[in-house]
This record gives C-alpha cells, structure tokens and sequence, in this order.
C-alpha cells in the first residue's frame, strides 16, 4: 500500500488545497459538516457503518483554527454526544481516539490500533474487540469487507472512503474543514 497523506494536528504541516463544500463521486460523497450539529442524516441513513479518526483533546481546537471556525462544543461535550449519538443510530462503528476520551465515548468495547504509526484506542459499538494491535488502514480494509458503505464524519483526506472505493464499496464522510474536501475532489480520481 502506497503512503497517502493524513490531516494531523501534529505539527503545522498539511495540505491546503480550495475549500469546497461538497464533492459528489459514483461511488460516495463528501461534504462539510460541523459535527456539533450532530450526525449528518444522509449518514445515518445510508451508511452501514461508521468509522472516523477524532480529533483528540490538544488537536480539537487545532482542527477548527485550521478550518476557520470556532469550536460550538467543549470537547468532553463534543465526545459524549458524538457516543450518545452513535448508540441512537445504531449502527456498527469504530472510532479511533486516544485513552483520555474513551470513557466519555463509553463504547461497548475497546481495541488497539496503531493511528499514522502512533498507538490509539479503537471505540467499538457492534463490532467486536480483536488481539493485538492493528494498523487503521489494515482495520479499514477489514470493514470494506465486511460492509458496504463507510460513514466518517471526521474524514480529513478521506482515508477510509478510499480504501472503501478500492474495495469496490461506497462511501459517505464529512469534515468540518472545507480544504479536506478540496482534498478530496483533488485526488479522488486516483483512488479507484
């Protein structure tokens, strides 16, 4: 698997490319969306399960300076709404975050991962826990096979919408930064 970029609040590197609001392809979408606003409802309808790397607490803040808008939500309150909503919508979902908010998400079950090289927790609700610790793109190719459409609210460049299109399935995702869809629109020609 070729290296493909991430948005990371880790440093001040990343790629800015023209906002855009919404990008639609023949297999998914991708789309701006505040996450304070809940879970898009073109989500929760059409996705069968839902993925999605979180900001963590020191990157929240980061993530919407990046995007030009301010945080409506403090970020205990961000994680436990996005976990109360989760459970609502019933559906089977794998969020990626660090041990500082895993109880506030309060998941059925937990799991480790290794995010962009560096250890993370793996939030699970309908999915079940796995030994060891697995890469998120290994853990995406998974889902792809198991699922048809990947619902990520936190998309950033899209990550797993590509590996979702490289298995022949769908995708619908959304960030809150306008450039990540720019991303997108950029280099979803070369995902297939």
């Amino acid at each position: 698997m070729t290296e493909h970029a991430s948005h990371t609040a880790l440093g001040d590197r990343y790629e800015d490319f023209p906002a855009t609001n919404r990008v639609e392809h023949a297999l998914g979408v991708a789309f701006v969306h505040d996450l304070a606003d809940g879970i898009p409802e073109e989500m929760v309808n059409g996705a069968d399960v839902f993925y999605a790397d979180v900001p963590w607490a020191a990157g929240y803040e980061k993530f919407a300076s990046r995007a030009g808008v301010a945080q409506k939500l403090k970020y205990r309150d961000f994680v436990e709404r996005l976990g109360k909503e989760i459970r609502l919508a019933g559906k089977p979902a794998v969020i990626v975050t660090g041990k500082h908010a895993v109880k506030h998400f309060a998941p059925d079950e937990t799991a480790e991962v290794s995010l962009n090289g560096d250890k993370a927790i793996a939030c699970l609700w309908g999915i079940a826990s796995w030994p060891g610790r697995v890469k998120t793109e290994a853990l995406i190719e998974m889902l792809a096979k198991r699922f048809n459409c990947v619902g990520d609210f936190c998309c950033g460049y899209g990550r797993s919408g590509r590996i979702f299109v490289q298995n022949g399935k769908t995708f619908i995702m959304s960030d809150l930064n306008a450039a990540c869809i720019g991303h997108i629109k950029h280099n979803i020609r070369h995902w297939q």
